[in-house]
């Protein structure tokens, strides 16, 4: 009882939005001049301040507009040509276009001299194309309904959404978020 309430208590004790500083998702159109007519490929941006271990989300669309297809990794857990090589994971999650959701998209890092990774760049990218042929969808007709972000420590430091019920937060003593 007393180590949750010590976690309570640090988790308090952060200014209001402080949980959601470790780190941002957003989603940003990509110029590509093979995106289908209408459509837009598009980047799950990741930018984080403080190191990421890795990252789990869903996604949801209107399906009655578009259709997400080509989920591919994105470069945010790469390893750079500086660092010795690694092992990174990908899942592009389950797409159900009848009911307009891609769940459990996931990446990290396995393996490497560092696992953590901090700063801003694209987790994922996919692809939307409008379901009615003269119609357009982008962005702005897909949603990032839950995410899960992992600090350096192990840590579920970001629930969102269907994560939230799953997850509490807790936070080391002497670390911040």
């Amino acid at each position: 009882m007393a180590v949750i309430a010590v976690c309570a208590a640090v988790l308090l004790a952060q200014p209001v939005g402080a949980i959601m500083r470790h780190a941002e998702l957003t989603l940003v159109e990509i110029e590509d001049s093979t995106s289908p007519a209408g459509g837009a490929t598009i980047g799950i941006q990741l930018d984080a301040p403080l190191p990421v271990l890795g990252v789990q989300l869903d996604l949801a669309y209107d399906s009655s507009v578009c259709r997400v297809t080509g989920i591919s990794e994105g470069s945010y857990f790469a390893f750079k040509k500086t660092e010795p090589l690694g092992l990174t994971f990908f899942h592009p999650g389950i797409p159900d276009d009848e009911s307009g959701t891609v769940t459990k998209l996931a990446s990290c890092r396995l393996q490497g001299e560092t696992l953590a990774v901090k700063g801003t760049n694209n987790v994922a990218t996919f692809v939307v194309e409008p379901v009615q042929p003269g119609t357009t969808c982008g962005p702005e007709d897909v949603t990032i309904t839950s995410v899960m972000v992992v600090n350096d420590d192990g840590l579920v430091v970001v629930a969102t959404g269907a994560y939230a019920d799953k997850y509490m937060y807790l936070v080391p003593l002497g670390k911040t978020i």
